[in-house]
């Protein structure tokens, strides 16, 4: 419907008698041509709308987008607003040949089914994505307590389920690849270690796909997969095993049994005081002051600086 109403700018034969229209001040073009012309410009319009969000809100690190998602995302509202008029334009583009009478039934019919896609993007954002956000902010509070006693080098692992609806979940258009990928990146930015912050524990998640080595007295977890300077080397005591079960997360110690080898993980120890704390910038982003609504289409506010 949005389209017809510019169809209807600089059409001839139905505005002004003698079949001829005016255009700007003084250029005359036939019906069809001025819907091809308001065409293209919709769609040019649409093109520069689709990717103008990501071009200015793009950062090294938004990838994987699973360590920011509900945050960042809102950009895709714009994008999908420019992605419904691209859409919009070639159909009417496509269209324009046809008899009058069926070109105004696709017109409606192309208008509810592209208005929709668009609706459901803004559905996404403020119902999936915003939850997914919850769930990421109750994982972090909830591991803080369980690996107080980490030490200098040691190498937390988290074992959990690769499903969508698992403990860490991950959204529609994503894969399960970003389930094992999240703690690893997310770990040195939403938590801090006060005893040695040059060498802190890493963060490592594994499901039954991730690959595992032994060699030089060691056992290497590959996790994350697509950098071997970040895998998770096991010797002696260093690791820290939780398990997820019943989507709540535990800590194991003892003898443990991952992808064929045999672990041992180190059991809990008191401490004095909070070693491993929340960094302020997991509290600027899950709890900023003053906010009361989350970073979505309608509370768009600046991302704290990484």
């Amino acid at each position: 419907m949005f389209l017809r109403s510019f169809r209807n700018n600089g059409s001839s034969s139905d505005s002004v008698p003698g079949g001829a229209g005016v255009l700007g001040a003084s250029s005359v073009l036939p019906q069809d041509s001025a819907r091809r012309r308001t065409g293209l410009l919709i769609l040019c319009a649409g093109v520069i709308a689709w990717i103008i969000a990501y071009v200015l809100d793009f950062r090294p690190d938004y990838y994987p987008p699973g360590v920011t998602i509900g945050r960042l995302s809102a950009m895709h509202g714009i994008a999908g607003f420019g992605a419904a008029l691209v859409l919009a334009a070639i159909v009417s583009l496509l269209i324009d040949p046809l008899p009058q009478r069926l070109r105004t039934g696709l017109d409606v019919c192309a208008a509810l089914f592209i208005g929709g896609l668009a609706a459901f993007g803004f559905h996404i954002q403020e119902a999936e994505y915003v939850t997914s956000w919850q769930q990421q902010r109750d994982f972090w509070l909830g591991l803080v307590p369980l690996i107080q006693d980490a030490r200098p080098g040691d190498n937390i692992v988290l074992q959990s389920e690769f499903r969508r609806h698992g403990f860490i979940p991950y959204t529609q258009g994503f894969t399960a690849d970003e389930v094992p990928l999240y703690p690893n990146l997310a770990f040195s930015y939403f938590l801090d270690f006060t005893p040695d912050p040059a060498h802190p524990p890493t963060f490592h998640g594994y499901t039954d796909y991730i690959k595992i080595s032994e060699g030089n007295g060691e056992v290497v977890i590959q996790s994350p997969w697509f950098d071997s300077a970040r895998f998770a080397h096991i010797r002696g005591d260093n690791l820290l095993y939780l398990r997820v079960q019943d989507g709540v997360v535990q800590r194991v110690a003892g003898e443990v049994t991952l992808g064929g080898h045999t672990l041992f993980a180190r059991p809990m120890a008191p401490v004095t005081g909070n070693p491993v704390k929340i960094s302020r910038l997991f509290w600027d982003l899950f709890e900023p002051s003053g906010s009361t609504s989350w970073f979505t289409l309608r509370s768009a506010r600046s991302m704290p600086s990484w």
